[in-house]
């Protein structure tokens, strides 16, 4: 991919994400599901990477985010009836294209240090957050601090995990 479309790649990346994040805080789920959608067939397309095996390493983030907010109840999400335990279909479409966007303007992750990724990923992970709950797509039942610290902890270790498997993915034939 082009330094030019990656770099588009980033911009829309936030885009979509801000736009998912204040239509969720606003009520319209299904605007924001829609958006992450088809960004996320977007990212699929353009993807360097085994897009099945990228498609996989979405549903395991999912699956693991999704067992640590049920155990540790640290972060409850805006959601509307097609959720899964709270677990809304917004968030399942964000884990789509942020786990896509590793072959495009996310590329460089792949090439950082594990420890690197461990500090990015803790930190990025609960700015993130922190904004999400600020826009009101997201609460902390349990404060702040305790919803900021798991959610540094999950990204802390899931940043890690989704660049050795992009790693081990490989380049697509």
């Amino acid at each position: 991919m082009e330094k030019s479309a990656r770099i588009i790649q980033g911009i829309l990346f936030y885009v979509i994400w801000y736009l998912a994040i204040t239509q969720v805080s606003e009520g319209s789920f299904g605007t924001a599901a829609l958006l992450l959608g088809a960004f996320f067939i977007l990212v699929l397309y353009q993807a360097q990477y085994n897009r099945v095996g990228l498609a996989l390493l979405a549903c395991s983030c999912i699956v693991i985010e999704f067992l640590v907010n049920i155990c540790t109840q640290a972060v409850v999400y805006r959601h509307d009836e097609v959720s899964l335990y709270g677990y809304p279909l917004w968030l399942t479409g964000m884990w789509g294209v942020f786990v896509g966007c590793m072959g495009g303007c996310l590329q460089f992750l792949t090439k950082v240090s594990l420890s690197k990724a461990v500090i990015i990923g803790a930190v990025g992970g609960s700015v993130s957050s922190y904004s999400g709950y600020r826009l009101g797509a997201l609460v902390y039942p349990t404060g702040v601090a305790y919803g900021l610290a798991w959610t540094a902890v999950l990204w802390g270790a899931i940043l890690p995990f989704i660049i050795l498997v992009v790693n081990r993915v490989g380049s697509r034939s």
